[in-house]
């Protein structure tokens, strides 16, 4: 018997930020342009992550040496993490680098928290946030050596999930974003909550349709995969982000969504009636999503992914992954 299955691959566009940060970064042309596909995006909450001055060096052959840190009522993390600048920017031998960490908060003269990293590289400036320094060092292993336990920084507590088709204008006057920027307790007392509130932007890597015959699964090729694309016999890409919604807002249940979506996958605008014997959603970033039952995994190997499934148009099931 023929049976269809859907798998839904998720990944960050752009690195985490905080409200802050957003503020200055959703004008940018580069933000914008990464961002394009993003439709999907996560409100959540975070301690805040900061670097340690005095371990800032930059050691020979222009590898950088620094200590990220997070603070969550006394209770403080640390790694270290090491970046080869040269390879990192492809540059040249002869090229001067140089390194110093700033705080938004400027009128201290010695701030408490240093918030980003600025590169200087022969005049030019470059901006790393702790956020983003992790993010790179996930997606670029062999230019980043890490130093302690990373899982604990990459923890986030959702609060809200949303769909826009821009992101920039979308959350630029989002009420409820500024109802738990105005009401939401930081993690912290020494925390502004506008650094702990972190944007998460999602698109879609990948919607691989496969078919199964005898209950062997085979990918679908490429002629088949464009001819069914151009009479219609796919979904509409539209679908895939409608349903993501819903299905991120049942499984998660955020404090600050209304709508819940109880009766998903039941639904006019997703992939409920798309016949597809089983879809299912991954998110291949290494990320942990938390919600009120239970942690949520993401991550770039297969095996050390939760995914959830939906057979037959039915329940909503959550797999944890093989190996964790």
């Amino acid at each position: 018997m023929n049976k269809k299955l859907l798998i839904n691959k998720v990944r960050l566009s752009y690195f985490p930020m905080s409200a802050f940060v957003f503020d200055f970064q959703k004008m940018e042309e580069q933000f914008k342009k990464a961002t394009e596909k993003s439709h999907i995006y996560f409100i959540t909450q975070q301690p805040v992550l900061c670097f340690e001055l005095e371990n800032l060096e930059i050691i020979k052959n222009n590898i950088l040496k620094i200590n990220l840190v997070q603070i969550e009522h006394q209770a403080k993390h640390s790694i270290n993490v090491e970046v080869d600048l040269f390879k990192y920017y492809a540059l040249e031998e002869n090229i001067f680098c140089s390194a110093e960490l700033m705080s938004f908060d400027h009128h201290d003269i010695k701030p408490l928290k240093y918030h980003y990293l600025r590169i200087l590289i022969n005049g030019k400036h470059d901006y790393f946030t702790p956020e983003r320094l992790l993010f790179e060092s996930c997606k670029n292993g062999t230019l980043f050596r890490i130093k302690g336990n990373i899982k604990v920084f990459l923890n986030y507590d959702i609060l809200y999930v949303g769909k826009a088709k821009n992101i920039s204008k979308r959350l630029s006057n989002h009420s409820t974003l500024q109802k738990i920027l105005s009401t939401r307790y930081s993690k912290d007392v020494n925390s502004m909550v506008s650094h702990e509130i972190k944007l998460l932007f999602f698109e879609f890597e990948d919607n691989i349709h496969i078919d199964s015959f005898n209950g062997n699964f085979v990918d679908k090729n490429e002629e088949e995969y464009f001819l069914n694309a151009l009479f219609g016999i796919m979904p509409h890409s539209d679908k895939y982000y409608l349903d993501a919604e819903k299905v991120f807002i049942n499984v998660f249940k955020p404090n600050y969504n209304v709508t819940t979506y109880e009766n998903y996958p039941i639904s006019k605008d997703g992939l409920f009636g798309e016949n597809l014997d089983a879809y299912v959603y991954q998110f291949i970033d290494q990320i942990s999503l938390i919600c009120k039952n239970h942690k949520f995994e993401g991550h770039p190997d297969e095996n050390k992914r939760d995914t959830i499934s939906i057979h037959n148009n039915k329940k909503v099931r959550l797999y944890k992954a093989k190996f964790c």
